[in-house]
């Protein structure tokens, strides 16, 4: 069977019952072009024979995959097979896929991949000189599972992810056939952080942080007046700002965007206080290494956590990462929208927000006490006027 080699008609071919077998269709006028159609997802591949050898592959599924791409794959992978070029890519190890095409990928859609790299440092050492194809889920679930001795669940599903990303490269090059991550599991990870300062806190934060003056004193208060990663306000320079020192701009963020920010006065206040006292390109320069800028503050950290705790005789645990959830937890509480919030944060999705601004109790209690009275409506007065039951 063939069909039209357009949008529309694999879009509206049928496509068969779930637990019945895929329809395989051909492309008019496209040789060994094939398109499977699924329950769940049509899938857009080859199937090529050539010197007495068969050749079968999947590129991706449709709509993800536009035809002009999958033809353009198409027509390199017909011209890897005639010229025999398509037996490298068979042998390819692991290393050189990494090296050769998912690194180069990434940083070519200007993406933050300092931790895809850490975590490559240790896919390398178990798998780096393995050919791509005779890796199986097992090897590599059994990896996962060596990891999960000693790291918790998220830890795990980054490593995961990262094997995922790596294959998914493989399949879309033709190189395997499907991805052997796609049947394991991913690990439970623990409950969100729902840790935000107090007022009290914030206060002999702010406090110790202006009396001790230093650049990594300094950048923890950035990091909360303005909910930045504390990554990104260490990494600041001088050609980020403009001259007046009213918007900052990240070339690089987390998700790979790029965002131009409004500066807020406290956040300005202290970044041209650095910047008078700088003596390289970032505002925040390291006394250590020349023309670097200054490590994650962690002992200064640890110093204003112990004035806090002696002040307010509050000894919860809080980390670095926890101004950013009050920053934005206050931002929350003060606008009641989610997606300014999601923009501040810089995250692609509120999603992601959601699992670092939380409503105060009071303000949660409030709410639902609001909620409960519209739902009484006119039954209010004479509903609140009976006798409440004893407590058990």
């Amino acid at each position: 069977m063939v069909i039209p080699f357009t949008e529309k008609a694999v879009r509206e071919h049928e496509r068969p019952a779930a637990g019945e077998p895929p329809i395989v269709c051909g492309f008019t006028g496209h040789p060994n072009k094939k398109v499977t159609f699924y329950a769940n997802k049509i899938s857009l591949g080859y199937d090529k024979s050539h010197d007495g050898s068969r050749y079968k592959g999947t590129f991706g599924s449709s709509p993800t995959l536009p035809l002009s791409i999958y033809d353009k794959l198409h027509r390199e992978k017909m011209l890897e097979i005639e010229t025999g070029q398509v037996l490298r890519g068979q042998d390819l190890t692991v290393n050189e896929l990494i090296d050769d095409h998912v690194l180069p990928e990434m940083l070519g859609r200007n993406r933050d991949i300092k931790g895809f790299k850490r975590r490559l440092t240790r896919i390398r050492k178990q798998f780096g000189k393995r050919k791509v194809r005779s890796l199986t889920h097992y090897e590599i679930n059994k990896f996962l599972n060596e990891i999960a001795k000693e790291c918790k669940g998220s830890t795990v599903n980054r490593y995961h992810s990262a094997m995922s990303r790596i294959f998914a490269t493989a399949v879309r090059l033709g190189i395997c056939s499907e991805n052997p991550c796609k049947n394991i599991l991913r690990r439970p990870e623990s409950p969100a952080r729902q840790r935000v300062l107090s007022d009290a806190e914030i206060n002999h934060f702010i406090d110790k942080a202006v009396e001790l003056d230093s650049f990594q004193a300094l950048s923890l208060l950035v990091a909360l007046f303005s909910g930045w990663r504390i990554g990104n306000v260490i990494s600041i320079t001088r050609d980020m700002l403009d001259p007046e020192f009213t918007v900052i701009t990240f070339p690089e963020t987390k998700n790979g965007n790029r965002y131009s920010v409004q500066l807020n006065g406290p956040t300005r206040q202290v970044l041209l206080k650095c910047a008078e006292r700088s003596w390289n390109q970032f505002l925040f320069p390291s006394a250590i290494k020349d023309g670097h800028h200054i490590a994650y503050p962690r002992e200064t950290y640890q110093i204003i956590r112990e004035y806090m705790k002696e002040q307010t005789g509050i000894d919860k645990h809080w980390t670095i990462h926890d101004l950013r959830r009050t920053h934005s937890s206050r931002q929350l509480k003060l606008t009641g929208d989610i997606r300014l919030v999601q923009q501040t944060l810089f995250h692609s999705s509120t999603a992601v927000t959601e699992r670092y601004c939380y409503h105060e109790d009071a303000r949660l209690a409030e709410a639902s006490e609001d909620t409960a009275q519209s739902l009484l409506g006119s039954h209010s007065e004479s509903f609140m006027q009976q006798e409440a039951p004893d407590a058990a």
